[in-house]
C-alpha cells in the first residue's frame, strides 16, 4: 500500500520483497508477493527504471527456481514466476525447454502448459504456428478458452486490433469473452496498447447499449486501458466521465472512476 500510495519508491519495495522471498515457504505469500511485484512493475516503477528491475526480477525469480526442491510446491510457483518476468534471450529459450519437461520434477499438467505457453507468447516467443499446435494438443472447453486467449495476447498491432473488434462488436460467449479481453489487455504491452485509448473511451456506451450486461460489465472493466498510464489517459478519462459518459449508468461510471483513480495513484507512486 505505501508503494501503491507514493510513499516507498517501487524499486525499493521490489529489491524487499526479493530479499524476504529467500527465505519463504508459505505459498499464498510466495503467489501474492509476486502478483504485487508484476503491478509495482507494470504501474508503480518509473519506466525509465523498468529494465533494469525487470532483469533483477527475472534473475532472482531463475535463482528461486533453481533452488527450489523438485516436486514441490514452492517449484511450481517459481517456475510460474520464472515464466513470467523471463526477459533475456537465455530465459526465453529456458522458457521454451520447460515446456519439454527440462525442469526436473516439475509435472507439466495441462493448467501450467497453458500458463507457460501464455508467458511466451506474450513475449513473442510463440506465434500462430504455435498456437495452432497447442490448440490441437488440448481440444477441451478450457483449451479453446486460452487459445483465445493466446491470438489476444500476441505482441502485435493486428492481434490487438482483432481482439479489441471481437470483444466489442462479435458475437462471443461470455468465457471466450473475458479470455480474449484479459490477453488483449497484457501489461507487457503497454506500449501497444497506448493506441486503444481513444477506441475504449469511443466503443464502451455502444457496448453498453447493445450487448447483455455480463459482456458489457466484463468489457468494461477488462479493456479499460488501465497499462496505457500518462496524464493524457486520466485526461481522456475525466473528459468520458464529465462530458460523453456523463449520462451512463451507475455500473458504467463507477468501473471508468476506478480505473481513473487507479491511474493516477500510479502516477502519482511514478512521481
Amino acid at each position: 500500500d505505501s508503494t501503491r500510495d507514493g510513499e516507498l519508491a517501487a524499486s525499493d519495495y521490489i529489491s524487499i520483497a526479493l530479499n524476504a522471498l529467500k527465505g519463504e515457504s508459505d505459498i499464498s505469500m510466495i503467489t501474492a508477493t509476486f502478483m504485487q511485484i508484476d503491478t509495482a512493475i507494470w504501474a508503480y516503477l518509473s519506466p525509465k527504471n523498468r529494465d533494469a528491475m525487470r532483469l533483477a526480477v527475472s534473475n532472482a525469480a531463475q535463482a528461486l527456481l533453481d533452488g527450489s526442491q523438485p516436486g514441490s510446491d514452492n517449484q511450481l510457483q517459481y517456475a510460474k514466476a520464472f515464466a513470467n518476468n523471463a526477459v533475456t534471450p537465455e530465459q526465453f529459450d529456458r522458457l521454451k525447454a520447460m515446456l519439454d519437461g527440462s525442469v526436473n520434477g516439475l509435472v507439466i499438467d495441462a493448467e501450467l502448459r497453458w500458463y507457460l505457453f501464455l508467458c511466451g507468447v506474450k513475449r513473442g516467443i510463440f506465434g500462430v504456428a504455435d498456437i495452432a499446435a497447442e490448440a490441437d494438443r488440448d481440444k477441451t472447453a478450457h483449451g479453446k478458452q486460452y487459445v483465445a486467449y493466446a491470438h489476444a495476447a500476441l505482441p502485435t498491432r493486428e492481434a490487438k486490433v482483432a481482439a479489441f473488434k471481437a470483444v466489442t462488436t462479435a458475437d462471443l460467449s461470455n468465457t471466450i469473452h473475458s479470455y480474449t479481453c484479459r490477453g488483449f489487455n497484457e501489461n507487457i504491452h503497454c506500449d501497444l496498447l497506448e493506441a486503444f485509448v481513444d477506441d475504449y473511451f469511443a466503443a464502451i456506451l455502444e457496448v453498453w447499449k447493445t450487448k447483455g450486461f455480463e459482456i458489457a460489465e466484463t468489457t468494461a472493466t477488462l479493456t479499460f486501458p488501465t497499462w496505457a498510464i500518462s496524464e493524457s489517459t486520466v485526461a481522456k478519462t475525466q473528459h468520458w466521465l464529465d462530458v460523453t459518459g456523463k449520462d451512463a449508468s451507475h455500473s458504467l461510471r463507477r468501473t471508468v472512476t476506478e480505473g481513473r483513480d487507479a491511474m493516477t495513484r500510479a502516477l502519482k507512486a511514478r512521481a
